[in-house]
């Protein structure tokens, strides 16, 4: 902080992004540091914190931008389909809690630790590589995890949610919309 390092990688990724708005790569930097206080938190070791946030907020700062420019083109092309009301909000957040009620439920802790990572990064909107489910559910397990593993787990627990919606009957898996099939 003495040094002003946050306000250096501002003015870094300014020079890298020069589009960019300087709220939006501020928010970057501070999405940043919580998540190196996250980590922190956890206890995981970081190197080098310096490299650490700067590799984060340029991160955080493509994944904005990537969500913004995909929000833009749906727009443009099926507005009638983005709605941002609050039942919209609403109705997502019961699908999530749905979700993760399900997912708790789930007696293979690893499969259930993973899953509920991936949800909570879907949910936040933030993806997630395996190697950091793996650090995360390490923590949660208290055993070491490895990303082929979490890549397994994830792929029977997607079966499992696929196998919760269709018995649920939530979602009418025969059915094609825009020429493609829901499942």
């Amino acid at each position: 902080m003495r040094e002003h390092f946050l306000v250096g990688l501002v003015r870094q990724m300014r020079q890298v992004y020069p589009e960019a708005r300087t709220v939006q790569l501020e928010d970057a930097v501070a999405t940043a540091v919580e998540k190196l206080y996250v980590q922190l938190r956890k206890g995981a070791a970081v190197a080098d914190p310096r490299s650490y946030l700067a590799k984060i907020a340029h991160n955080e700062f493509k994944r904005g931008a990537q969500r913004s420019i995909r929000r833009e083109v749906l727009h443009e092309q099926c507005p009638e389909h983005l709605d941002d009301s609050a039942e919209s909000e609403a109705l997502r957040d019961a699908a999530v809690s749905a979700i993760k009620a399900e997912v708790r439920s789930w007696e293979n802790a690893n499969i259930r630790e993973v899953m509920l990572v991936y949800v909570e990064s879907i949910a936040y909107g933030e993806p997630v590589e395996a190697e950091e489910v793996a650090a995360i559910v390490s923590q949660t397990l208290g055993e070491d995890i490895s990303a082929s593993s979490v890549r397994v787990w994830k792929m029977r627990g997607l079966k499992k949610l696929r196998d919760f919606v269709e018995n649920a009957g939530l979602v009418d898996t025969g059915r094609t919309y825009g020429g493609g099939n829901l499942s």
